[in-house]
């Protein structure tokens, strides 16, 4: 029995039991999946339930009798048509011992079955004509030549701000005035 196992079944702590066991002068690795053989297991168990000895010890005993793998049972005649749904699957029971584990078995299936083939269109070859290698170089070539034209005029009109270009005008409008109210003032002047 596993150390954790038998600290579930008496609801202390694993390290409580290697505490005791180190007591009585028996020491193992401080792990939790430590096995423990038949004498520490009752001296454990008598210290901490001792009315659950019988109990904890046939639990025990019918886990170390029980084998560790147990072999798969095969049907004697195979299954021909493997289409066969499970419930028509016969799985034979022992009637001997009601507490063993009855395992459906595995049934293999051969593989896929190839019933007949799609054929496919073969990709259509890009036929290209002089007159097509032309038009996509001149495509091409316009293009370019407006996104070069994007640029420069891009370079040229440079951003400004609203606000200062408003003010700008505002100013050339003054001189403007200012230039006007002059030459009105020579003419009266005259």
């Amino acid at each position: 029995m596993r150390l954790a196992q038998l600290a579930r079944k008496l609801s202390v702590r694993p390290s409580e039991i290697v505490d005791l066991l180190s007591q009585n002068h028996v020491f193992f690795e401080d792990g939790s999946n430590t096995k423990l053989n038949d004498d520490l297991v009752r001296i454990t168990v008598l210290h901490f339930a001792p009315e659950r000895l019988s109990e904890i010890m046939l639990v025990q005993t019918s886990e170390a009798n029980e084998p560790e793998s147990q072999p798969e049972t095969t049907l004697e005649t195979p299954i021909e048509d493997k289409a066969e749904s499970i419930s028509e699957v016969v799985i034979p029971v022992a009637e001997s011992s009601p507490s063993e584990t009855i395992r459906a078995q595995k049934v293999e299936l051969v593989g896929l079955k190839v019933l007949g083939k799609i054929e496919l269109p073969q990709s259509r070859l890009k036929e290209e004509s002089t007159d097509e290698v032309k038009n996509a170089k001149e495509i091409k070539a316009k293009r370019e030549r407006k996104e070069k034209q994007f640029r420069r005029d891009r370079e040229e009109k440079q951003w400004r701000n609203p606000v200062a270009l408003q003010r700008e005008v505002e100013a050339r409008e003054r001189e403007e005035r200012k230039q006007e109210a002059l030459k009105q003032e020579k003419e009266r002047k005259r």
